[in-house]
């Protein structure tokens, strides 16, 4: 052998070559770029074909400095579309994601728009009295820190069983239990919101 390849009887060198990860695992060279959730759903009704009121929840997402997710987007700008006399299209709507998606963000925005964009009244009900309250307060403490959406409030209740949210322009929020009885002789002209339907008894369902 050429003197530049040969080696010395007292040493050896092992060279260990590393194996090319892409051809073992065809994944690995696709994980160079950041994980990202899927926009749109796996399973959807036909979107619709319309007028959205999608800008409305923007903007108060651009007031408290809190952007949309894009699937939120995708899933409001359906949700929201209204006919030719601006009433809603979609008069039931159920959306189905995993835990820490923003499903909160979402559902706290669109009550906002319904409180001060749209001037209806909002209904809060889940079978977990804790996780409506969680909801509810999330909304209060962005009426109260924000300067320019506690000038639409009028009165906002935390007492125990009155929990409220009464607006300038006659709107209101309630939250109430998922019983027969929670909603009995309460009207909502806007939004019914309930939290964690796979657990709301079908007495609750229907007396909503």
């Amino acid at each position: 052998l050429p003197s530049s390849l040969r080696c010395s009887p007292k040493f050896t060198k092992t060279v260990h070559s590393q194996p090319d990860q892409s051809r073992i695992n065809p994944m690995a060279a696709k994980r160079s770029k950041p994980l990202r959730g899927a926009t749109k759903p796996r399973l959807q009704s036909i979107p619709l074909k319309g007028t959205s009121k999608l800008q409305d929840v923007k903007d108060l997402c651009d007031i408290v400095k809190i952007p949309l997710l894009p699937w939120q987007e995708f899933v409001l700008k359906d949700m929201l579309t209204v006919d030719k006399k601006g009433n809603w299209i979609r008069k039931t709507n159920l959306i189905l994601v995993a835990r820490q998606n923003g499903k909160t963000h979402l559902a706290r925005m669109l009550i906002l728009a319904h409180l001060i964009k749209w001037e209806t009244n909002v209904l809060i009900m889940s079978s977990n009295r804790s996780m409506a309250l969680d909801t509810f307060r999330q909304i209060t403490n962005l009426l109260e820190t924000n300067d320019h959406l506690k000038g639409f409030v009028k009165q906002i209740r935390h007492a125990n069983g009155t929990e409220s949210i009464e607006m300038l322009s006659g709107a209101r929020l309630d939250v109430v239990a998922a019983t027969r009885d929670g909603s009995r002789g309460r009207s909502v002209n806007g939004l019914l919101y309930i939290d964690e339907i796979r657990e709301i008894t079908e007495d609750g369902f229907r007396a909503a």
